[in-house]
């Protein structure tokens, strides 16, 4: 639906730098397929929300929008663009997903979409491959716990 009422052109989503632009993008409704269906050939047993909602739209523009343009204008150079989109990713608002909530828990809190999607690329690429002493963060807590001990 979204690559239909948009013509399919993505260099043109290049130029936008504001959330309201994005989001009118994404204002879209299913077919009336979707409204009985969540799969493919399986009928669903209740109805099927059929319009996307503010919170999966900035998930869309955090998860998709924002990389693939950032992608492409670091490609072609363009910085401006780059700064843009960035600025474009901490107006939104904060997602919730159980990583960001042991963040919370150990005393992290992301202010904007721009620092939760920072505190999922340290987990995904520390934190989880176990190289801790590879991030500031980790360093900082090994050498605490070590200077206490």
């Amino acid at each position: 639906a979204i690559i239909h009422k948009n013509g399919g052109n993505f260099e043109s989503w290049v130029n936008f730098s504001q959330a309201g632009s994005f989001m009118k993008r994404l204002d879209v409704t299913a077919s009336g397929y979707w409204k009985t269906h969540f799969v493919f050939n399986r009928l669903s047993k209740s109805a099927v929300k059929s319009h996307l909602g503010k919170t999966s739209c900035e998930l869309i523009i955090a998860n998709a929008i924002v990389p693939f343009i950032f992608t492409m204008a670091q490609r072609r150079g363009q910085t401006e663009i780059q700064s843009e989109v960035l600025k474009l990713l901490s107006g939104l608002s904060v997602e919730h997903n159980s990583l960001l909530t042991h963040w919370r828990a150990a005393g992290v809190m992301a202010d904007n979409e721009g620092e939760a999607q920072a505190l999922v690329y340290l987990t995904q690429n520390y934190c989880v491959r176990s190289k801790c002493l590879h991030c500031r963060i980790g360093h900082l807590v090994i050498n605490d716990q070590r200077d206490k001990g």
